[in-house]
């Protein structure tokens, strides 16, 4: 099951490929993934004219370390501040139904995921002033038994092509729509905070 976030990302860059942006214009093109070198261990990239996508080559209890680079190298690359970028955590979550996609406040609670729980550890928004950060979920569902090693046997289970088939065909378009949003939100804060010129 903790795949999905990796197989949500790709379906992500179909609609992107396909889709509109929060102005309601086609998306410029998302390029397929492709290996990326640039970090201790190669990662799976998208960089799209608008969208950055990396899928994390670590084990998802460390993830922290990888998102926390990641999001650095990206302010360098722009040589912008915090501020005018956006960092969005799509990830899997239990409790909620398969295939539904949420999106979450940055600094909300965890609820046990300990890959966003090392993320919120290595990657702390008071040190970026300014910045706006968000997660997005896709449901993974749970099983009916609330013994630890049956839920910990669930996530580790592999998807049913089904559920592939649900990721690949919905999820990415439900993830795009909620990026758009964010998008509009984040605009609309960012006028808010920036200083009017007198003239």
């Amino acid at each position: 099951m903790h795949s999905a976030g990796h197989l949500a990302m790709l379906s992500l860059q179909k609609a992107i490929k396909n889709g509109a942006d929060a102005s309601g214009t086609s998306s410029p093109g998302q390029p397929d993934f492709s290996p990326y070198k640039r970090w201790k261990k190669t990662c799976q990239a998208s960089a799209g004219p608008k969208y950055t996508l990396l899928q994390s080559p670590t084990l998802m209890n460390v993830s922290g370390d990888f998102v926390r680079w990641a999001w650095n190298e990206t302010l360098k690359g722009h040589s912008v501040p915090p501020s005018d970028l956006g960092l969005v955590v799509l990830h899997d979550e239990l409790e909620t139904r398969f295939g539904v996609v949420r999106t979450r406040q940055w600094g909300t609670s965890h609820r046990g995921h300990n890959g966003i729980k090392s993320i919120y550890q290595k990657l702390q928004i008071k040190d970026y002033p300014g910045a706006r950060w968000a997660r997005i979920s896709v449901g993974i569902d749970r099983p009916e038994s609330r013994d630890p090693e049956d839920v910990a046997d669930y996530v580790l289970s592999p998807l049913t092509e089904q559920q592939k088939n649900v990721i690949d065909t919905e999820v990415g378009s439900r993830v795009l729509e909620s990026l758009n949003q964010l998008e509009s939100l984040w605009r609309q804060q960012h006028d808010k905070d920036t200083p009017k010129d007198p003239t």
